[in-house]
């Protein structure tokens, strides 16, 4: 069976993150600029009230995580949408700014203000394959040299499984 691509560090990153974070619906990798874009699927429609609330929240984590984990240095942006009663919270991000302390913190504040609406695909993981996911994501974040993606790419889960697809 042949692959659509050859394997590399970028897509590894993007299967490795969707694994390791189940509040993660969809990943894009945008190529020019190298972007990374996390999407959250949330039941219902929420209100922008609700979404301003949590982006206050958000900015006084960042701030607080600054000061102890010198990794997170630029936090990026959140936005919201909705369609046909389905919200979609993104985050980006710039690749050299990513860090996996900031991803952590991203999907817990998703999961935590958004608990009873987030959408989650049921994926069993053990503590020990979780700290592996995040030993790749670490790895793979520090070594981005190694990423050299010359086109979009784009990553979802579906029934268990993990797909990426050029854009």
């Amino acid at each position: 069976m042949r692959s659509r691509f050859k394997e590399s560090k970028g897509i590894h990153l993007l299967i490795s993150m969707l694994i390791r974070y189940p509040q993660v619906s969809t990943i894009r990798f945008v190529h020019k600029g190298k972007f990374v874009i996390l999407t959250f699927l949330l039941n219902g429609f929420i209100e922008e009230e609700t979404f301003q609330k949590f982006l206050s929240k958000v900015k006084d984590y960042f701030v607080a995580m600054q000061e102890f984990d010198h990794t997170v240095n630029k936090w990026g942006t959140f936005s919201r949408s909705v369609l046909n009663e389905v919200t979609f919270i993104t985050y980006t991000q710039s690749l050299n700014h990513l860090s996996l302390s900031e991803i952590r913190l991203v999907t817990a504040l998703i999961q935590e203000h958004f608990e009873s609406y987030i959408l989650l695909d049921p994926i069993e993981l053990r503590m020990e394959d979780m700290e592996a996911q995040d030993e790749v994501i670490e790895h793979l974040l520090h070594h981005q040299e190694g990423i050299t993606e010359e086109q979009d790419l784009v990553a979802y889960r579906d029934g268990g499984k993990v797909f990426v697809y050029n854009m």
